[in-house]
């Protein structure tokens, strides 16, 4: 496991509290529920970007996904389709 994977190479840092966090995580990361609506509290949250202007060096484009009502169970989501281009692929961000 990571937990004795990191005790073998740092035997003095005790990697339980941050595991048990974790573990009690896990259950809301696997419901599309929560997660939906963590995309919603994100999105909220930065909305206050497209006030700026666009030569505002704290200005920033940034497109979310939108969940569709009443297509979102704990076990599926089923979001809006938004074309893009991966985050590492330079010369794609470039042409935007």
């Amino acid at each position: 496991t990571i937990g004795n994977t990191v005790r073998r190479l740092e035997p003095d840092f005790d990697m339980s509290p941050a595991i048990r966090e974790w573990a009690g995580e896990v259950p809301n990361e696997l419901d599309f529920v929560v997660e939906g609506t963590s995309l919603a509290r994100v999105e909220q949250n930065l909305r206050p970007n497209a006030a700026l202007d666009p030569s505002d060096p704290r200005w920033f484009d940034v497109t979310f996904p939108r969940v569709i009502p009443g297509l979102i169970s704990a076990k599926v989501m089923v979001m809006t389709y938004i074309d893009g281009v991966k985050v590492d692929d330079l010369a794609a961000l470039e042409a935007i």
